[in-house]
C-alpha cells in the first residue's frame, strides 16, 4: 500500500497542475504534455481534486 503523500507535495502537484492547465487553456492533452505526464495520469491525478485557476 502506497505511503500518502505529504501537505507539501500535494500543494506543490496542485499548483503545478493549475499552472499547466491555465497555460494551456484549459487543454487537459497540453497540459499533460507540458508537465511530462500522459493524458490519463493527469486526469487520475485530477480525479478527486479541485484545482482552481
Amino acid at each position: 500500500m502506497a505511503k500518502p503523500r505529504s501537505p507539501q507535495l500535494s500543494q506543490i502537484e496542485a499548483r503545478a497542475i493549475a499552472e499547466a492547465l491555465k497555460a494551456a487553456n484549459g487543454n487537459i492533452s497540453k497540459a499533460a504534455r507540458a508537465l511530462g505526464l500522459t493524458r490519463a495520469k493527469l486526469r487520475h491525478r485530477l480525479s478527486g481534486k479541485i484545482v482552481s485557476s
